[in-house]
């Protein structure tokens, strides 16, 4: 598995105003790799994770996963690339407040028509990985916001991805409790071989990462060089 980015370039218009967001970005992301994605906020990085997940559209360039264009597909065929190769982490968990944890973990697993014994069989095994298979029937409100997060990742691996896009997955946590979080996604990725993507303002988790990438000026340079430039990012 790898993924490409040739030569994309995306803007958003503004009332009367268009706004170049990414201008010619080139990337090839490998097998297993840890990627992370730094820059100012406004620049890019979402944009970007979103055109890799084929829900946003460039205005030109190509997505390739795996030798397959996104831009060929249909919509219905990238729904289905998203179910069979993509998990998504966010920095708010986005946890359904009406369903018990198990519910949670299981549901891509549902909708993707999985059987419900083998969903949560698979949920209860995420669980137990993350340390938190003594709540499968709390509701999230009953958690903390580390172990919200902790279901959010068991939620994303739920479908064996081949692709993890994780948009500022510990911005909503303490320093302790976002270390502990991010330890824990990075060895889960490890271990089961997946792309992991991961957009930060943190040099801090950038550092842990295989390659670090920055989006400045609409432009996706591979320079860690250029980390002390960027001086509005927390350290």
């Amino acid at each position: 598995m790898s993924v490409e980015l040739i030569d994309l370039s995306k803007s958003y218009r503004d009332a009367e105003h268009s706004r170049e967001v990414l201008c010619g970005v080139n990337a090839t992301i490998a097998d297993n790799e840890f990627l992370a994605i730094r820059g100012r906020s406004g620049s890019g990085k979402t944009t970007l994770l979103n055109l890799i997940a084929g829900l946003d559209t460039p205005d030109s360039g190509i997505v390739r996963i795996d030798g397959l264009s996104l831009q060929k597909m249909s919509e219905n065929e990238k729904a289905a690339y998203r179910r069979e190769n993509i998990g998504f982490i966010f920095q708010f968990f986005n946890l359904l407040p009406t369903l018990k944890i198990i519910e949670n973990v299981s549901l891509p697993a549902e909708l993707a028509k999985v059987r419900q014994d083998e969903a949560e069989a698979r949920a209860r095994s995420l669980l137990e990985s993350v340390g938190l298979a003594d709540r499968a029937n709390d509701y999230p409100d009953k958690l903390s916001g580390g172990e919200q997060q902790r279901v959010a990742i068991a939620r994303a691996l739920i479908q064996s991805p081949k692709i993890i896009l994780a948009d500022e997955p510990t911005g909503n946590l303490d320093s302790v409790m976002g270390a502990q979080v991010m330890e824990l996604l990075i060895e889960m990725s490890r271990a089961r071989r997946h792309i992991l993507v991961l957009v930060t303002h943190s040099h801090q988790i950038a550092s842990k990462a295989d390659r670090v990438l920055m989006i400045k000026d609409c432009l996706l340079v591979d320079d860690p060089g250029l980390e002390g430039q960027l001086s509005d990012d927390p350290p």
